[in-house]
């Protein structure tokens, strides 16, 4: 997962593991990165089983408004799509924080956060692809590395283990949240 990202590893290197990998076991082989990775190394491709990528559009490098996430994430896996012909495309994280620092037009909130998750199940579902929402919970360690903003991609609250924002139910943002985001805060 995200090892070319974190330039742990090449991808010739990668290659050779996942063959090794594949050669133990009977079950499908995939690895797992950013969607542009994927493209910058389409060597990998021959290796695996399928591409699993990752789409997150509030870290894209210009970071994504939530109303545009799930046609950017679409966009993302066709661009995919079209440089693997005959590899299923899997997401295998896509998201967006539900609290943390607006990054230009890119902002976290609940609602938001239930927008994307709500439009990219919907696209999913019309589109007859596979994705894997990121992520099950708030992870607070993530704090420390990102801000406020890594510990808040969570479908449930770390702390309380609820569910943020459930089916059917209305949510808004507090108006002194608005605010605050809006001030850079």
């Amino acid at each position: 997962n995200e090892v070319l990202l974190r330039k742990e590893m090449s991808a010739s290197d990668l290659a050779a593991t996942i063959r090794a990998i594949k050669a133990q076991v009977r079950v499908p082989v995939t690895y797992a990165d950013v969607w542009e990775f994927w493209l910058s190394n389409r060597e990998l491709a021959d290796a695996v089983d399928f591409v699993t990528i990752h789409i997150l559009p509030y870290w894209e490098n210009v970071p994504i408004p939530a109303e545009q996430a799930a046609a950017h994430a679409d966009e993302m896996r066709r661009e995919v799509a079209a440089a693997f012909p005959g590899k299923e495309i899997f997401i295998g994280e896509i998201g967006w924080p539900s609290e943390g620092r607006m990054r230009e037009s890119a902002l976290p909130s609940p609602v938001n956060q239930a927008r994307v998750v709500a439009e990219v199940l919907d696209l999913a579902r019309r589109e007859h692809f596979r994705v894997n929402l990121f992520e099950a919970y708030d992870e607070g360690w993530k704090r420390e590395i990102e801000g406020t903003v890594g510990g808040s991609w969570g479908l449930f609250s770390s702390e309380q283990r609820t569910l943020k924002y459930p089916a059917g139910v209305p949510i808004s943002v507090p108006m002194a949240k608005q605010v605050t985001a809006a001030g850079g805060a």
